[in-house]
């Protein structure tokens, strides 16, 4: 229809063929997608429909966008996040024919995926098809269409496979299960990073993954993006805009659910029970109004969802503020996004499916790895005990003494050491009664010599410098790496040392066996050193059972600190610090404490001390490890509470400590115990 009073003009055929000279009108990924996309497995089957999820939109289209070199999506699983990269997939080999590489865990699944749902994506795809039938290509790790467009499948821990052409784009899926990485080449993620190099600003890297642990790459690309996106929602009451996020039963927003239910101490009847009353039963509590968003609104409120920063704005290439990331036409050169993604949104999975999930995996801590992944989208915090490294600075900030004084307290001066191939890391600690502590030095040793000086060095007691201590028992990990410059191996080295000076120094050796009980036990048989002219000298030792000691270590680390109400209000501690240091301040002490946490073993679902990283360094951890067990074999937990040694010594004057005596050795005082 013409516009009333006007005659309708009819094209002319020289109009028509300069229409067809036009350039196409730039389409979204979004766009494209619903235009000639169809799914054949999905639980949606049939054309694709960006309302059905509308949170994908975003992901796509501001991959699209000029800037973003890097997306790292953490998801839930099976919301639609594989079907969103390969909309991307088939946009661009039908938009953009520039060579394009994808990842995937291993080469077997690799082959899989391309087979059973890569190539069927190009057949199935109108599209694409007419650029598929001419291709002679028939290599399963490679797609090749008629109009230069390239397909390479890589897989992670093969340096060979990714060693291939340049790309502008790389896919990298399923990141968490990727090899890991062998300290030989670089990580996968890295290594299909170079391969962007050739296309400068107009390259971009995918990263995507169900997360696994807070160690898990997918997690760490998420930590590391410059601009962090969720998805926000607006409340159908108040209009606020929010993160579904899980919450919990005493916070504010968050799911909730009916908690009067019969048998409500049975997790699965209560279930059960929210799964048949399920529209009623369960709800979302607003974060601002506390009114409750129903089941049935949720299609609604995702609907009109933004991606956006927690702080409810982002910033275009121009400096301009936008509060739906969506709308940014350009990004700042080099933008690094990260997307956040749980299955609450998810309009095919209700809401009482997924608390009925949290219900079950109460007690079953594979459950609740699986839900807090596979749900929530989240990494799951193994973390059952740990500290960061601010912990050790604020403790050495409330020390007294500077680094080499003995407190007047203390009764005996420990020292441990971890042995490295060419070096050492030692500690000396004073102990007194209650198993209260102070470090008096640490640091890294060089040679045998030196360490020889720690033990015979006399060190200045608070208020008594005419009374020094000396070490009293050292322990020393016999190690077991190759000394590269002689050709004894360093565990041999350490038992000669220990043997020469038996009574001072004893050889241990770090035992994570759980079903043994106690701090150390000796080692069974003892061990043999040769002597000259082919003599045997046996000495014995000890083996330090290091979960047992991390346990009293991290409750010894916490017993007396300082605590605060919600408000910043000081609580004052019930009981005197335990375990405290020196005014010395070292970064590298600090780090080493705290890259040590307890974590539940996914096999064995035991309680179990790691690293947190499989490279992180935690020699000195280690060395204030052997201290509790070193502490225990003085028998420094049975000393009677005094507040100096004077007093003891007055009170006790029959007997002779071992800072009176000045040797301080493991016979001194009638303290230390016997092997």
């Amino acid at each position: 229809m013409g516009i009333p009073g006007q005659a309708e003009t009819m094209p002319t055929p020289m109009t028509v063929e300069r229409r067809s000279w036009d350039p196409p009108t730039p389409m979204l990924p979004s766009e494209w997608a619903e235009k000639h996309r169809h799914l054949w497995r999905s639980n949606i089957p049939g054309p694709w429909r960006n309302a059905n999820a509308p949170y994908l939109r975003g992901i796509m289209d501001i991959s699209h966008r000029p800037g973003v070199v890097q997306v790292n999506l953490q998801k839930a699983g099976q919301i639609g996040g594989s079907e969103a990269m390969r909309n991307l997939l088939a946009f661009w080999a039908a938009t953009e024919p520039d060579p394009v590489g994808l990842t995937l865990p291993d080469r077997d699944k690799g082959r899989k995926i391309v087979k059973s749902d890569i190539r069927p994506l190009f057949r199935r795809t109108p599209a694409l098809r007419d650029l598929l039938a001419g291709s002679r290509d028939a290599l399963i790790e490679t797609i090749t269409l008629l109009n230069g467009f390239r397909l390479e499948l890589m897989w992670s821990g093969s340096s060979t496979s990714m060693a291939s052409n340049p790309y502008r784009r790389v896919i990298n899926d399923e990141v968490d299960k990727f090899a890991a990485w062998t300290g030989q080449d670089v990580d996968a993620v890295a290594a299909t990073q170079v391969r962007l190099s050739t296309y400068g600003d107009r390259r971009l890297q995918v990263n995507i993954s169900t997360p696994t642990d807070t160690g898990g790459k997918i997690h760490e690309l998420y930590k590391a993006s410059n601009v962090k996106l969720r998805y926000h929602v607006p409340c159908p009451l108040c209009g606020h805009y929010q993160v579904l996020t899980w919450g919990g039963r005493k916070t504010a927003g968050g799911m909730k659910w009916w908690h009067d239910a019969k048998d409500k101490d049975d997790l699965s009847a209560l279930a059960d029970y929210l799964s048949a009353h399920r529209d009623d039963a369960v709800w979302y509590e607003c974060e601002k109004c506390r009114g409750r968003i129903r089941p049935d609104q949720q299609w609604h409120i995702v609907r009109a969802g933004r991606w956006t920063t927690d702080e409810g704005h982002v910033l275009d290439a121009d400096g301009v503020e936008h509060v739906d990331a969506e709308a940014v036409l350009r990004w700042p050169n080099e933008t690094r996004i990260g997307f956040q993604l749980s299955a609450l949104y998810c309009g095919w999975l209700h809401w009482a499916v997924i608390v009925g999930e949290w219900l079950r995996a109460q007690g079953d801590p594979e459950a609740l790895y699986a839900f807090v992944t596979n749900r929530l989208g989240e990494p799951f915090e193994f973390k059952l005990r740990s500290v960061a490294p601010v912990f050790f600075s604020d403790k050495r900030a409330r020390a007294p003494l500077p680094e080499g004084i003995v407190p007047a307290w203390a009764w005996l001066l420990l020292m441990t050491v971890d042995t490295q191939s060419d070096h050492f890391y030692a500690v000396l600690r004073a102990w007194g009664p209650g198993l209260r502590s102070a470090r008096v030095w640490h640091g890294r040793v060089r040679t045998w010599d030196e360490l020889d000086k720690l033990l015979v060095q006399q060190w200045p007691t608070e208020g008594a410098a005419d009374r020094p201590m000396t070490v009293g028992l050292c322990l020393i990990d016999s190690g077991g790496t190759s000394d590269r410059l002689v050709e004894a191996s360093r565990t041999m080295q350490v038992y000669q040392y220990a043997l020469a000076r038996q009574g001072l120094v004893i050889a241990i050796k770090g035992d994570s066996a759980r079903s043994q009980g106690g701090f150390y036990r000796p080692m069974r048989e003892p061990m043999i050193v040769p002597g000259k002219q082919g003599e045997e000298n046996r000495i014995r030792g000890v083996l330090v059972n290091t979960h047992h000691c991390n346990d009293l270590l991290a409750e010894l680390m916490a017993r007396g600190i300082p605590h605060y109400e919600e408000d910043g209000t000081p609580i004052p501690p019930t009981e005197p610090e335990a375990w405290m240091l020196n005014q010395r301040e070292d970064l590298e002490y600090d780090l080493h404490m705290a890259n040590v946490q307890k974590t539940l073993d996914a096999k064995t679902r035991d309680e179990v001390w790691t690293p947190r990283t499989p490279h992180s360094r935690h020699d000195y951890r280690d060395c204030e490890n052997y201290q509790i067990a070193a502490a225990y074999l003085c028998n420094v937990h049975q000393l009677p509470e005094a507040t100096t040694m004077a007093e003891f010594a007055a009170a006790h004057a029959d007997r002779v400590s071992p800072r009176q005596s000045g040797d301080g050795g493991a016979d001194g005082g009638g303290w230390a115990a016997p092997l």
